[in-house]
């Protein structure tokens, strides 16, 4: 669990940096960055004074579910309001965030719903475990699928 916790708050400034990069309007700012500190700052107050460090830490988890959601969901804004003859398929970011949103997605509703599902179903503890693996596999295939492609995108969009 300790290793776990530190790579939360890895993982969640690792995506506010993404999306600093990809939306104009954070660049610009460096609202990405931001966000990344509050959020680390958040998470290791979680850490310290409430969940602890041998916990999982299922209310950053949440947190994290929010922020990388409404983030992405910003990026798609953005993304839609700057080009008008864009072509969502080729672009690279889109992906990305299409990716980032369904698997935090699913992420935040399981963690969100994790304590319920172990305290009324627990002789369903294996399907949840493995659906959270199972999502963790497929975001990691379809993150490979999109740098397996990269070159292609680029040729096509240009």
């Amino acid at each position: 669990m300790p290793e776990y916790a530190i790579y939360c708050l890895i993982e969640f400034a690792i995506i506010s940096i993404y999306f600093n990069n990809s939306i104009d309007t954070f660049k610009k700012n460096n609202l990405g960055y931001i966000i990344g500190a509050f959020g680390v700052c958040l998470g290791v107050i979680n850490i310290i004074f409430i969940q602890g460090m041998y916990i999982l830490t299922s209310y950053f988890l949440v947190f994290e579910g929010i922020f990388i959601i409404g983030m992405g969901l910003f990026s798609f804004f953005r993304l839609l309001l700057r080009n008008d003859q864009l072509n969502l398929n080729k672009y690279p970011d889109f992906w990305f965030t299409t990716i980032l949103m369904v698997f935090w997605s699913i992420t935040f509703i399981t963690w969100a719903l994790y304590n319920y599902f172990m305290e009324r179903y627990d002789a369903y503890e294996h399907v949840v475990s493995f659906s959270i693996r199972a999502i963790g596999g497929l975001f990691y295939l379809s993150i490979s699928c999109v740098f397996l492609f990269y070159p292609k995108m680029q040729k096509r969009y240009e």
